[in-house]
């Protein structure tokens, strides 16, 4: 079922399960679905999105020849930590959107994020919110 809201992805991400397990890409990647609503929204400066989204591709290269199951490392778990943490700072500078900083903190969460597969979900949705800005953004 598609996920058109950053609030119908909170209600599903309530679910103490992997983000692998919790959506999918047919839940996120279509045009009217949630990373299209998360990128529309012009206060979400292209330049946090990337920069987050380049922490996790960095991480993920990390990952890149593990099993989806296997569980991920310390470096890997405070590398996302930190991650929450830098998002809550652009928050605070209001370079990213009450929605966007929501969602993502609520996606960075241990229980949501635990093996590399939960990771690599992760990427292929912030793939889909920096591609739905730039369609939607072309300028930015």
């Amino acid at each position: 079922m598609v996920i058109q809201t950053a609030r119908g992805l909170l209600e599903r991400l309530q679910q103490k399960k992997g983000l692998a397990e919790l959506i999918t890409p047919e839940d996120f990647c279509d045009e009217g679905a949630v990373a299209s609503a998360l990128a529309r929204d012009k206060r979400l400066k292209s330049s946090q999105l990337r920069r987050v989204f380049g922490a996790v591709r960095t991480l993920e290269r990390q990952v890149a020849r593990e099993n989806d199951e296997t569980e991920l490392n310390l470096h890997i778990r405070q590398r996302l930590a930190l991650l929450r943490a830098e998002l809550a700072y652009a928050k605070g500078r209001k370079l990213i959107p009450k929605d966007f900083y929501q969602v993502m903190t609520k996606c960075l969460q241990k229980d949501h994020l635990s093996t590399v597969a939960d990771l690599r979900r992760l990427g292929e949705f912030l793939s889909a919110v920096v591609a739905y800005q730039k369609y939607h953004n072309p300028e930015a």
